[in-house]
Order: C-alpha cells, then structure tokens, then sequence
C-alpha cells in the first residue's frame, strides 16, 4: 500500500545546510558575542542545534547577517586594543588573541556563505 505525504516522517540529518561551528567556537561566540549584540543574535546562538562535532548555524536565517555583522564589528574592535596595547598599528591580529579567534570565525563564515 503505497504512503501517503502525510505518513512519512522526516528526521533531520548531518547533511542539513548549514555551518557547523564546534563546541568551543559556539562557546566562544555565545560568551563574547551574544550579550553584546542583541537579544536576536543570542537566541540564535542558543537555539542552534548540537550535532556531531558541534553545533550547527542556520547560514538561510535572518540572524546570521546580524552575527556574521557582530563578529565582524568585535574583530575590529579587538584589533583596536591590541594595536593600543602594542603601541602601534599591527598587520595582523596578535597570534592567539581574541581578534584573531574572532577573525577565523569570520572567515569560515564569510567562505561559507560564498
């Protein structure tokens, strides 16, 4: 007897679009970035799913500009204070900093999204 729509049950899988950020990238984000941009970009980093390796970011909803936004905004803040603490203006993010962790995000989702 063949199904009708209505019967098949769907069950999410690993291969759902989207990025996957691991658990201390998301840790790292929701830490850094979700009280300072708005209740929006929290909740998204909140709701994203755990899957293997991590947890998964919508890259299709509305919040993801706003955090691709955000982080892009904190990366250039944190060069800021790093050119201070330095003295001078600085090329590239000081190895192992916040600006540099901020910017490697940055990047995966800046080439995802591509």
């Amino acid at each position: 007897m063949p199904r009708s729509p209505s019967d098949i049950v769907c069950f999410p899988h690993d291969r759902m679009t989207g990025l996957v950020l691991s658990n201390a990238e998301h840790t790292f984000l929701v830490s850094l970035i979700g009280p300072c941009h708005g209740v929006e970009v929290e909740d998204f980093l909140m709701q994203a799913p755990a899957v293997a390796g991590g947890r998964r970011l919508a890259t299709n909803h509305p919040a993801m500009d706003l955090l691709f936004e955000s982080i892009g905004i904190d990366v250039h803040g944190f060069m800021k204070l790093e050119d201070e603490e330095a003295g001078r203006t600085r090329l590239k993010p000081k190895k192992g900093g916040t600006a540099e962790r901020l910017l490697a995000i940055y990047q995966r989702i800046e080439l995802h999204l591509s």
